[in-house]
């Protein structure tokens, strides 16, 4: 319910699109990855414990940021 993250969402969502595919075909565990970041937020969340949640989401948006800064430097891979 939460207008002004779904914003947020839509724009890099829909911004980041073709880079995210392209990992999934390059990277063997970027789709399975990112689903045990998924997964992990909202089992926090389904517990209403909030510290974990928040620090779950803030793991994947890191994990994100650093895969994507790889990307944009012309990195095939964030950690390389």
């Amino acid at each position: 319910g939460n207008r002004t993250l779904m914003s947020i969402l839509d724009a890099l969502s829909s911004r980041t699109l073709r880079a995210r595919t392209w990992r999934g075909v390059i990277e063997a565990d970027a789709s399975q990855q990112t689903i045990r970041e998924h997964r992990a937020i909202h089992q926090a969340l389904a517990a209403r414990d909030r510290p974990l949640a928040e620090a779950a989401a803030l793991m994947h948006v890191n994990t994100s940021e650093r895969w994507l800064r790889g990307v944009l430097a012309g990195r095939p891979r964030a950690g390389t």
